[in-house]
């Protein structure tokens, strides 16, 4: 009887020792080196994305702000009564360049037999797309003003009677390309993201916000003294060689600028809206890098454990 108690005690004690060993290692592993610091994400903090996409652009000083004001506001006579084309776009001629319910009735292409003339001479209906506006906003005309004023894309602009209303008609030329998410090396390099490294994904984001940072900074501000805020994918066309187009030059995308922002200044307000506009992949960047780096520390420790002469 008393060697079996002595036996419990022992064991015991055995099992408590071993306790505060196991302990000691873990620290002894945990202090080896500290893991990676998260790749940081877009903290939105309680602010909606609606709220986010104003406050980025009416909190920064450089920017005139003005909602619902812009140039060319309230010439809507003057832009969209000189054609009609009521006749010409008709609704078995159109086709859509977007799923999405609303914009698909709004924006899209036409048929190849479909011409305009427009200061580019004849073009054929494919070339060009064609917005719908509605004539009920003041802003309506500001579109067709910075057409002209800011690009070369302008072709024509008129109205249409549809289901008794009648709609602005913005005709521009076609931007080549497509947006980045939708082509097929996008395509290609997302479907085999998470089986392989990051692939191209990064690289394509990256490459894309520095050739746009530079064309808002010096063609737009300092050139036109303007700046195009809505720079999400669908405003960015990219063609097979990499290049995009900006588009999109109704309200509220441009703004006026206050004075030119000094390059740090763009800079800093460029990366918090590149930021915001592109959350949605630049999240999934950020999820895939944490991973990689949480990998190779675990592996770093692990060599570190191994005995001299093994890898």
């Amino acid at each position: 009887m008393l060697f079996c108690t002595t036996l419990l005690r022992c064991v015991f004690v055995i099992l408590w020792l071993f306790k505060f060993v196991a302990a000691g290692v873990v620290l002894s592993l945990m202090s080896e080196s500290k893991p990676p610091p998260e790749p940081s994400t877009v903290p939105l903090g309680p602010q909606t994305w609606e709220e986010h996409w104003w406050s980025q652009i009416k909190d920064t000083p450089w920017i005139n702000y003005q909602k619902f004001q812009c140039e060319g506001m309230d010439e809507n006579n003057q832009v969209y009564n000189k054609k009609d084309f009521t006749d010409k776009i008709e609704k078995d001629s159109r086709i859509p360049l977007t799923d999405h319910p609303i914009y698909k009735k709004r924006v899209f292409t036409l048929r190849h037999d479909v011409q305009f003339k427009g200061q580019h001479g004849l073009i054929s209906g494919d070339k060009v797309v064609v917005k719908l506006v509605d004539l009920g906003q003041a802003t309506a005309s500001c579109e067709v003003v910075a057409l002209q004023k800011y690009t070369t894309m302008f072709v024509t602009s008129g109205f249409m009677m549809e289901d008794n209303v009648k709609k602005g008609v913005i005709i521009s030329l076609r931007a080549p390309g497509e947006p980045l998410h939708k082509t097929q090396k996008w395509k290609e390099q997302w479907r085999a993201w998470g089986y392989s490294d990051e692939g191209q994904i990064p690289q394509m984001v990256d490459q894309l916000a520095e050739k746009v940072r530079v064309h808002v900074y010096d063609e737009l501000i300092v050139k036109h003294g303007i700046v195009h805020v809505d720079l999400s994918s669908l405003n960015l066309p990219v063609n097979t060689d990499g290049e995009f187009t900006l588009i999109d030059f109704g309200h509220p995308s441009i703004y006026h600028v206050r004075r030119v922002p000094t390059r740090e200044e763009f800079d800093a307000w460029f990366e918090q809206r590149w930021r915001h506009m592109w959350n949605w992949v630049l999240v999934r960047i950020a999820a895939s890098r944490k991973k990689q780096a949480q990998a190779t520390h675990r592996n770093r420790n692990m060599k570190r454990r191994l005995p001299r002469g093994e890898s």
